[in-house]
């Protein structure tokens, strides 16, 4: 009985330990760490870097606040999180300290078109008696200046404003500090604040910090007595710009603000990611954990999708770029690949605008840099994209990255947007540009040879020489769904093209069968590897490019199982490389091999993975990491990825129910349904410069008097490291995947010993 379970572990329980929200808009991302207590990240932009050598400073050492009571005083990040959520982009914390309950809230208010952030407190007493001398306090701890962030600085009050206005000295970088209701003091370096509370003393007012390093800034807020049950709310807000302009700075937040109280600004914000919810689509079947999972996946490819305009006369075309990952996740970066997941997410989902965008920023931004190693003009990247609309790709000792499954990957990807009922306007405009600059590629890139697209670089990015480029599956699977696409639009258009696309197609599909099944019916990774198991080909089924109940299917599958499993009892590593990266947990290929189960007739083995994946993210703050510990389950890679894990997840959730009726979440006031966290507010009409909406045109811009586009000044800070653009990294009570044999082996022991 001992050995037999030895041979059947139990799996490692779903458990929390993820630590960080995230919130962005668009223009910045902001993200606060629960172990510190304190918002610990304002990025400048969405993005990781402007260009080669220009990488996103983060503007913000950290930002929290501070309370007084009944003559007690301390910082709250001193003091432990009782609670934290994330609902759409909005971060509730709550904290206890003299007897008084602080609820606060942090988010990236879409209602203002640069890189921003509101803090607020609610500050309550809920206990029986009054409880005097009550009084917030907020730190603000800008790092715009040289060096790490600290070196030449200064901070002036500025009364009009209620607020201050800090500057780097060497460069026009500036962050306007507001304080909504107007604070009973103000203190700025050399009166530190953080001293001043840190020692249980009240702020003195001081107006100028003059030239200095290492400055911060604070607010005193008063509330005097509060009896029971009564409380009082402040609110910050904090808003970036790189080029000093502190009259745009002045009209982007009086219009955002508009006489709003703290109170309305947190109702305002959760109202309008309401509204933007409740136009998605869901698909039946999801139970209500489930949905309201699913609505926080498409609320992180929202945040992942830059909304800064483009600067055409500059070279700077952001625009509806949609990055790897949002931070603390530091692949910031528009992977083509990791990208193509999310514009069909959001398709799917019925977001048409954003998924649009997205497209259009591809099919618009620089491309084509690496034309010797494809053969000819082409028009999407071969690997990503800079934050300015450049092409990017990354290079080590084995030379660059060049994939060619972005290229089938996003002729699919525009199909999904107009299959979910996109503008077929789309193709009038885009058609002449992805045929020649895509389609026709993929079909120059089959080899007479092999019958396969060329050797490339592929999914896990193996780069070009010393044997890292091969045939992989994954790229000429890929390339028949994009084709088969491209075939269906060239109907009618180009009768020739619609001829070579579908002919094309069938050879690549009898060159994979033909060439990349082994004898015993496995699907092998490549050409050259066929010794291996990789689960990236599992996508062939999936996308009906081999058969998906075959026995080619089945033998896979099989094969993937019994060589990816990892210790922790549930999911897969990607492939058997035998790096520690490959050998994690891969949260894509969970999602996507639950699909290939249910499609292959075994959904009671796919089943558990949906739930593992499910259930991990629910503890999670239903954030959805790159990876799993192999062995812990614990949160490992980057977090939360947007392609690779929220993507990934809204469309598993409809290919797991592809024929089911959609249905609108809607907006809920019933506490017991998907969404109700958000409810309970007016839409606020506020919302400036989202993608689906006009950007006023208040005469500000995003170039600088010198010309100069709004990405373009050069950065000091040292760009985090590169990688795959798919995903990486947590633990949770224990799920229906822990193996009902082994528990019954168990009680059957447990019962012998007592016995």
């Amino acid at each position: 009985m001992l050995s037999l379970l030895h041979v059947v572990p139990l799996a490692v329980a779903a458990h929390a330990s993820f630590d960080k929200l995230p919130s962005g808009n668009g223009f910045g991302t902001a993200v606060y760490d629960i172990a510190q207590a304190k918002v610990s990240d304002l990025r400048e932009h969405t993005y990781q870097s402007v260009d080669q050598g220009v990488p996103t400073r983060d503007i913000l050492y950290d930002t929290y606040f501070g309370l007084r009571a009944a003559g007690q005083e301390a910082w709250l990040n001193t003091k432990p999180v009782d609670a934290a959520d994330l609902d759409g982009g909005v971060i509730t914390v709550v904290q206890h300290f003299g007897g008084l309950t602080a609820t606060q809230t942090f988010f990236a208010p879409f209602g203002v078109p640069t890189s921003s952030l509101v803090m607020a407190i609610e500050v309550k007493n809920e206990g029986a008696q009054p409880i005097a001398d009550v009084h917030a306090f907020s730190l603000h701890n800008p790092h715009i200046g040289e060096g790490d962030g600290t070196l030449g600085q200064r901070a002036d009050w500025n009364p009009g404003l209620s607020g201050f206005v800090h500057r780097a000295l060497q460069s026009q970088r500036m962050v306007l500090v507001r304080a909504i209701t107007a604070p009973a003091h103000h203190s700025v370096t050399p009166n530190n604040p953080w001293n001043a509370v840190s020692m249980g003393q009240l702020l003195v007012d001081t107006d100028s910090s003059g030239d200095a390093n290492d400055i911060a800034s604070g607010f005193q807020f008063d509330a005097g007595t509060l009896g029971p049950g009564q409380s009082a709310t402040f609110a910050v807000l904090y808003a970036y710009h790189p080029f000093a302009d502190l009259t745009a700075l002045t009209n982007w937040t009086n219009a955002y603000l508009n006489g709003k109280q703290p109170a309305d600004l947190v109702a305002g914000e959760r109202a309008q990611w309401q509204s933007w919810l409740g136009k998605a689509k869901v698909p039946d079947g999801l139970n209500g954990d489930e949905v309201k999972l699913y609505l926080q996946q498409l609320a992180v490819l929202r945040m992942g999708q830059v909304r800064e305009p483009n600067d055409p006369m500059n070279g700077y075309l952001p625009s509806g770029q949609i990055i790897a990952s949002l931070r603390p996740g530091q692949w910031d970066i528009a992977w083509v690949r990791d990208g193509c997941l999310a514009i069909a997410a959001l398709a799917r989902a019925g977001y048409l605008d954003e998924a649009r965008a997205a497209l259009e920023f591809m099919l618009g931004a620089t491309a084509g840099l690496y034309q010797q190693y494809v053969g000819s003009p082409y028009r999407i990247s071969v690997v990503r994209y800079f934050g300015k609309g450049k092409e990017e790709s990354d290079s080590n000792a084995n030379g660059p990255n060049i994939e060619f499954d972005g290229f089938g990957m996003f002729l699919w990807a525009a199909s999904q947007y107009l299959d979910s009922g996109g503008d077929p306007k789309f193709l009038d405009t885009w058609f002449s540009t992805m045929a020649t600059g895509i389609g026709d590629v993929l079909v120059s890139l089959v080899e007479q040879n092999t019958g396969l697209i060329a050797a490339d670089s592929s999914i896990w990015e193996s780069h070009w020489d010393n044997g890292g480029r091969q045939h992989y599956t994954w790229t000429s699977a890929w390339a028949v769904a994009g084709l088969e696409k491209a075939a269906a639009w060239a109907d009618g258009r180009d009768a020739a093209r619609a001829m070579k696309y579908r002919s094309t197609a069938t050879a690549l599909r009898a060159a994979i069968a033909a060439r990349l099944v082994t004898q015993d019916h496995v699907l092998r990774p490549s050409l050259e590897n066929q010794n291996t198991v990789d689960a990236a080909a599992i996508e062939a089924f999936n996308l009906g490019v081999v058969d998906p109940a075959g026995p080619v299917a089945q033998a896979t599958l099989d094969a993937i199982k019994a060589n990816l499993s990892v210790a922790s009892g549930h999911g897969f590593k990607r492939n058997q490389n035998g790096q520690q990266y490959d050998d994690q947990e891969w949260i894509v290929i969970d999602l996507r091999t639950s699909f290939a189960l249910a499609r292959a007739g075994r959904a009671a083995e796919g089943d558990p993975l949906w739930a593992w994946v499910r259930d991990q993210a629910l503890l999670n703050h239903r954030l959805i990491p790159e990876l799993f510990d192999h062995t812990t389950a614990d949160y490992a890679g980057e977090t939360p990825m947007v392609g690779f894990g929220a993507g990934a997840f809204v469309l598993t959730a409809w290919d797991r129910a592809p024929q089911q009726p959609v249905t609108d979440a809607g907006p809920t006031t019933d506490a017991s349904q998907p969404g109700s966290d958000l409810a309970g507010a007016p839409v606020d009409g506020g919302v400036i410069n989202d993608l689906d909406q006009p950007s006023p045109d208040d005469g500000t811009s995003y170039a600088g008097d010198d010309g100069v586009a709004w990405g373009d000044l050069a950065h000091a800070a040292p760009t985090p490291p590169g990688g795959c653009g798919c995903a990486v990294g947590g633990r949770t009570p224990v799920t229906p995947w822990a193996s009902a044999a082994a528990l019954l082996l168990l009680a059957a022991w447990i019962a012998k010993r007592r016995a």
